[in-house]
């Protein structure tokens, strides 16, 4: 009964980390333990940087580890993931752009 109490309170800080990547484009991952990681210092996707190269920032910003870092029940699922999370920052960026252009508008 303890090692079942261990095993959802593991899978539900992964699934908050995971959650956090899929619904916001988050990565909140102190400890490194998502197999979606930040790559580096590229240019982030959602700011359209990367030394005036948007699909540098895009295929750059953001990568998967290795296969073995990856749950086996998600390997099928990582490439998908690692998309929907890029995706998520990339509209959230340009939804903040959008209102703030608004805002901009609405006060001039």
């Amino acid at each position: 009964f303890v090692w079942l109490r261990i095993l959802v309170r593991c899978l539900l800080a992964y699934a908050r980390v995971l959650g956090g990547w899929v619904e916001r484009g988050e990565l909140r991952d102190a400890a490194g333990e998502l197999f979606v990681y930040r790559a580096g210092a590229h240019a982030d996707p959602a700011l359209g940087a990367g030394g005036g190269d948007s699909a540098a920032g895009w295929e750059g910003a953001f990568a998967l580890r290795p296969a073995g870092c990856v749950p086996l029940f998600l390997a099928p699922l990582a490439p998908s993931i690692l998309v929907c999370g890029k995706s998520r920052r990339l509209v959230g960026s340009l939804a903040g752009g959008a209102a703030a252009g608004a805002r901009g508008r609405e006060e001039g």
